[in-house]
């Protein structure tokens, strides 16, 4: 089974990865498009981004962008609202999350 994992990077900071699914049958999986993802792995994925965003009400959100966006446009977007000039690290990244979802039709 798949598994989110959070990793220290050199500030320890807390990092968005996944490591590699395994299907074993009995997971659930949402398609949407070309990205399959199962329940579990989407819970997961979506507590990871509610503790380094500390934005439990944006659970929905967040479950949204996993479901619909890649991995790495997710990275990105959380990469780029931690930046050191952006104010509102939760406000950056639901602004670019947004313009990506639009842009993939949701």
């Amino acid at each position: 089974m798949g598994k989110a994992r959070l990793t220290n990077d050199k500030n320890n900071e807390v990092s968005y990865k996944e490591t590699s699914m395994k299907n074993n049958g009995n997971d659930r999986k949402k398609a949407c498009g070309k990205h399959q993802i199962s329940n579990e792995a989407a819970d997961r994925k979506a507590d990871l981004l509610i503790q380094k965003f500390n934005a439990p009400q944006c659970r929905l959100f967040f479950l949204k962008c996993i479901y619909h966006l890649p991995e790495y446009k997710i990275q990105q977007a959380i990469e780029s609202s931690f930046q050191p000039n952006v104010k509102s690290h939760i406000r950056y990244f639901t602004v670019i999350a947004k313009k990506e979802l639009t842009l993939a039709g949701y």
